[in-house]
This record gives C-alpha cells, sequence and structure tokens, in this order.
C-alpha cells in the first residue's frame, strides 16, 4: 500500500499543521491498514483557532441574517 494522506487542521480558512507538528494514524478496522495520517493538535493550537475565531467573529459577527 503507498503511504496514507496526510490531513491538517483547518483553521481561518487554510489547512494548517499542528503546532507540534505531531500526526496520528486513523487506521481501518476491517485490516488493521493506517488509511490517513491526521495532524494531532493540542492546547496551543487550539489558542490559535480561537483567536483566529474572534477576530472573524468581529466582521462577521455584524452583518445581518
Amino acid at each position: 500500500m503507498s503511504d496514507p494522506p496526510v490531513y491538517q487542521m483547518f483553521v481561518g480558512g487554510e489547512h494548517v499543521p499542528s503546532a507540534s507538528g505531531k500526526t496520528f494514524e486513523v487506521e481501518n478496522p476491517a485490516r488493521g491498514e493506517a488509511i490517513a495520517l491526521v495532524s494531532e493538535g493540542d492546547e496551543k493550537d487550539i489558542d490559535g483557532a480561537v483567536r483566529v475565531a474572534e477576530k472573524a467573529f468581529r466582521t462577521w459577527g455584524k452583518t445581518s441574517g
């Protein structure tokens, strides 16, 4: 099998790796093989995502429904 695809986090409209660069494997339970590598977020990543969301809210919060 070829290398599994790598999926990064989606923050602020962009795909970004975790701050630590760590990933974890997602496994197909039927075959026991890796089907993807996913960025492993931590507290630093959460803080960054919240900052981006707060910034976006300052703009989007002013729009009408």
